[in-house]
């Protein structure tokens, strides 16, 4: 579909169904524009952090946003509020500061560093999102963008990616001049994703980054109501890279451990699992999560040991896995514009 029908249907959807989205935007850019003044970063305490961490749209399909408020407040109040002046106010390079960021403030994923750059200056930084990958890879930018791994970025690979959303934004301000800007080239990312894009065929490869598919599993889990946890260790020398756990009356806890295999050792990630099922009664089910080849070639090697290993695993392809994300924020979505999941002040 050529860029100007694009643009065309963009424009009639901002015109209806895209009101609200526009009010909600502009009150989020006042927010960041105000929150990110240098006097109000030098009071930053934990309640400010909270409604930032409400407002960001990174964090909005999380359920439980305490978790993330009280494992960021692990940074130090004091790190949080340096790591944020040199973010916005640092005078090097946007590299050296979006790395620094993501060092020291946990929970701030790139994503969320992305967002804030792009609300405190929108005509050079872009936000970085699943959304931005998926409409990149509609307008051909696939090659690029397998270059590096681009699920998880650093500030060398997010600068890379100025570039190229430097160009898409070029490209489309050619055709709608109005669109001159990141912000106003976000909204239309949305629209292309959410409107446009048939998922199955933006799927990427085989490679995927460890640490993004983490991430994921450990939001889907939270999505879906479970107490989640990243990085377990269930005894020495045996961990996970998430467990959901859920506490039911009369049972107890019952969890399931989540195990991301890109490369290495088949026979230790397999030895490991059995050693987290012995160690962990609570345990219901190990779950591998990795792409097709690689779940296919755990299937073969697990089929021939003993049958009360083999049902306690389950395989969890990564593209199900985030057709299950996209899923979930969009049920919430649906939802949230019914106003059911949405708390009014004065009933508090």
């Amino acid at each position: 579909m050529e860029l100007k029908i694009l643009v065309n249907k963009y424009n009639e959807f901002i015109k209806k169904a895209g009101k609200d989205l526009t009010i909600k935007i502009k009150e989020k850019d006042l927010f960041f524009k105000t929150f990110f003044e240098r006097e109000n970063l030098k009071s930053l305490d934990e309640g400010s952090l909270r409604e930032f961490i409400k407002i960001l749209w990174s964090y909005e399909f999380w359920t439980n946003k305490d978790y993330i408020l009280d494992e960021m407040l692990k940074s130090g109040i004091d790190n949080i509020r340096k790591a944020f002046d040199y973010l916005v106010y640092g005078e090097e390079d946007v590299i050296k500061r979006f790395d620094y960021a993501l060092k020291n403030i946990k929970m701030l994923g790139v994503a969320a560093i992305s967002e804030i750059l792009m609300h405190i200056d929108n005509k050079k930084y872009p936000f970085w999102s699943r959304r931005t990958k998926d409409v990149l890879l509609f307008f051909e930018y696939k090659d690029k963008i397998l270059e590096s791994k681009w699920s998880y970025l650093t500030g060398k690979q997010y600068k890379v990616f100025i570039d190229i959303m430097s160009d898409l934004l070029a490209k489309v301000k050619k055709v709608d001049a109005e669109i001159n800007d990141y912000l106003k080239l976000n909204t239309f990312v949305f629209y292309i994703s959410s409107e446009v894009i048939d998922k199955k065929q933006t799927e990427v490869i085989e490679e995927f980054d460890h640490n993004s598919v983490v991430d994921d599993v450990f939001e889907l889990g939270d999505g879906l109501g479970f107490e989640v946890a990243k990085e377990v260790k269930v005894a020495p020398g045996c961990r996970v890279d998430v467990i959901w756990k859920s506490r039911i009356a009369n049972l107890g806890v019952i969890s399931y451990a989540f195990e991301v295999h890109n490369k290495g050792n088949m026979d230790s990630a397999i030895l490991n699992l059995q050693k987290v099922l012995q160690k962990d009664v609570s345990i219901q089910k190990v779950v591998i999560v990795s792409n097709g080849i690689s779940l296919d070639k755990f299937r073969e090697q697990i089929n021939v040991l003993h049958e009360g290993f083999r049902e306690k695993v389950g395989y969890f392809e990564i593209n199900e896995l985030s057709n299950a994300l996209d899923n979930l924020r969009s049920l919430k979505e649906n939802l949230s514009s019914l106003g059911f999941m949405s708390i009014k002040k004065d009933l508090i």
